[in-house]
């Protein structure tokens, strides 16, 4: 790490059909220039410490690290859920509405390789347990 190294900014997570890159303290790819992924910043982190790792990295950025941003492949729901958050408090309403649109447009236009993309090949944990035999821990829940 030298003095003259630009800080790094690390890459945000967003749904597999938005292909604009962020970074986790909002700014675009073109107005940094260094960007790592987010495996890499963290590894950094544990290895150096998170003092040390703020002089090489954008302290915004390494401060979301701490809220875990989730990958696509582990849970997709909470990436679009802050792609939403994000990109609709950036003021991109008109933007997010095309993006909900066309995804709708899609599934209409290929309803049933949709609808065997969410045929059930696993079973939900509530699933699972009722097969098992197994109660809800909390007294009172369904499962």
């Amino acid at each position: 790490m030298s003095h003259d190294e630009p800080l790094k900014h690390v890459r945000r997570v967003n749904p597999p059909w938005d292909e604009r890159v962020y970074t986790e303290c909002g700014r675009k790819e073109n107005d940094v220039k260094a960007m790592v992924e987010r495996a890499e910043a963290v590894a950094f982190v544990k290895k150096h410490g998170l003092q040390r790792a703020s002089f090489a990295h954008c302290v915004t950025c390494l401060d979301r690290l701490r809220y875990g941003a989730p990958t696509w492949e582990k849970n997709p729901a909470e990436v679009v859920t802050n792609w939403l958050a994000r990109r609709h408090n950036a003021g991109e309403t008109d933007r997010l509405e095309r993006h909900v649109h066309a995804l709708a447009k899609l599934v209409e236009l290929h309803h049933e390789e949709y609808q065997a993309l969410l045929a059930p090949d696993v079973p939900t944990l509530a699933e699972h347990r009722r097969v098992r035999g197994v109660k809800a821990r909390i007294p009172g829940a369904r499962l």
